[in-house]
């Protein structure tokens, strides 16, 4: 703005600083160039970060599966191998002291089972008696 000659310092400033509040067409548009930006980021962003997640998922669940297989692997070849060599390198009483062992234990297991079974079926049979009444 021009200053007027016939307006004193005090009013030309004032003007000056009402102008430079207004709002600029310019810096309106580049604020909402702005904002579109930024909206675009977040939405581009949200969006990638959910592809990422999508694909992540089944990956880590391959991974899972993998590092159980293997650690089910493991297991049972040490299991294998050491049963095998434990066979070999152990002497033959020891042998014959665990087979006679557990065929003794499976015997007695199934004496149990067999008492229990026994107890059950004479339970079953026998009637329940009703409540006892006594003479008054």
């Amino acid at each position: 703005m021009i200053d007027d000659p016939n307006t004193s310092n005090n009013e030309n400033e004032n003007n000056r600083a009402s102008e430079s509040n207004a709002p600029q067409p310019e810096a309106t548009e580049s604020f909402e160039d702005i904002s579109k930006t930024v909206k675009e980021a977040f939405k581009s962003g949200s969006e990638d970060a959910r592809k990422a997640f999508d694909k992540a998922i089944p990956q880590a669940k391959d991974e899972i599966a993998r590092g159980v297989h293997d650690v089910a692997y493991a297991i049972a070849y040490a299991t294998a191998f050491g049963g095998a060599l434990l066979k070999e390198i152990t002497p033959d009483n020891i042998t014959s002291g665990f087979s006679e062992g557990s065929a003794a234990g499976r015997q007695a297991a199934s004496e149990v089972v067999n008492q229990r079974n026994e107890r059950k079926s004479k339970s079953q049979e026998t009637p329940e008696r009703g409540p006892e009444t006594f003479p008054v």
